[in-house]
């Protein structure tokens, strides 16, 4: 069905962030901010993600809300420099509703967006991103169990403690360990985008001249997916038992999966990363005690999951990279961090290596 939405406006593929940029510098772009794109976008990238596609939704909302601000200040203004001024404002919007972060909405649209900036415009995208955030806030106070909007459904990093209910912390001498992820974090990253960007060149080659092609391939690449997500779980043949509520919240315990295992005791640390919502799994990355998942769960994991991520990002269906560059990154932390605190106990804990490790390469992706 996402790949369908395409196949009526083909500028809505991919998450639309690149085709943003290009606006935001002076490059029209035909039916970029088209209501008509808009709407392939948003049905689109939700069929997608639903689908359980390595995929985010963060990038086609930027996207969506250039959109929205392009279709607002139509017929409004006539000066190709206003219009990218809403421009900027609905993709710093996007980013606020994404993240729940204002600030960040301001500062992606100031260093990743527009060449053209003027203290005016901070202040606009700044009401802007406020007034976004209000709104989630709303629609979160208000309406019934059904469609409501949840706040545990946007992407967020949550609190860090260690299991002793401390502080999350880190020793001095720890940032080289963290300097050490961030290297290898950047080669994983240049292999990432060297692979797809060749992938992309056999892609416009072979299949992007031809909207039947780019349909077949989306079949094709889901089933592939569902395979490798289904039988990678259902290979995993050890159950370790369910955290104590001591050293784990109620969410947490509720998210992992009992795939094989014995429900409501046991939980499968493969179907626990694959089968949950990429947020939530971030999450349990991040906040699990450091014996929750076993070394060679997150380097499987790691493997397959990028590996299906770098064939997945380009194919004719709305999507978006940041949550894949998190989720794998925070597995990659994760697994140093276990084989660091192995090594050396005293160590911070492998959550904190998890979030190390999610940020080093989300930037690699970015910015490579």
């Amino acid at each position: 069905m996402a790949s369908l939405f395409v196949w009526i406006e083909p500028v809505s593929a991919g998450s639309g962030i690149p085709e943003v940029k290009c606006y935001l510098n002076g490059i029209d772009l035909p039916r970029v901010g088209n209501p008509k794109t808009l709407l392939c976008k948003v049905l689109g990238v939700i069929c997608s993600v639903s689908a359980g596609l390595p995929v985010g939704k963060e990038g086609p909302m930027v996207h969506s809300g250039a959109v929205v601000a392009t279709t607002v200040s139509s017929g409004q203004t006539r000066n190709d420099r206003e219009k990218r001024d809403f421009v900027a404002c609905g993709a710093a919007a996007g980013v606020c509703t994404a993240f729940s972060a204002p600030i960040g909405g301001i500062l992606f649209a100031l260093e990743e967006g527009t060449s053209y900036w003027s203290q005016s415009l901070t202040w606009k995208t700044f009401v802007c991103s406020m007034l976004a955030l209000s709104a989630l806030y709303m629609l979160n106070s208000v309406g019934s169990q059904f469609g409501k909007v949840g706040f545990n459904k946007l992407f967020s990093f949550g609190n860090f403690v260690f299991e002793d209910g401390g502080q999350s912390s880190f020793a001095v001498f720890e940032l080289i360990p963290f300097v050490v992820i961030g290297i290898i974090g950047g080669l994983i990253g240049a292999v990432f985008n060297d692979t797809n960007r060749r992938i992309t060149l056999w892609r416009i080659q072979r299949i992007n001249h031809s909207k039947r092609r780019r349909l077949v391939e989306v079949g094709l690449v889901s089933m592939l997916v569902s395979i490798v997500s289904f039988l990678l779980p259902l290979a995993w043949h050890k159950c370790k038992p369910l955290p104590d509520s001591s050293v784990a919240s109620e969410w947490q315990i509720e998210s992992l999966v009992a795939f094989g295992c014995k429900a409501g005791e046991e939980y499968n640390e493969m179907a626990s990363l694959m089968f949950t919502d990429p947020g939530d799994a971030i999450r349990l990355l991040f906040h699990l005690h450091h014996h929750a998942f076993s070394n060679w769960a997150l380097f499987v994991f790691f493997i397959f999951y990028i590996s299906l991520a770098v064939v997945v990002y380009g194919i004719a269906v709305p999507s978006g990279l940041f949550v894949p560059s998190l989720l794998s990154g925070a597995a990659f932390g994760r697994l140093f961090g276990n084989l660091a605190h192995a090594l050396y106990p005293g160590l911070a804990y492998s959550n904190t290596y998890a979030l190390i490790g999610a940020v080093r390469k989300h930037f690699q992706f970015e910015y490579f």
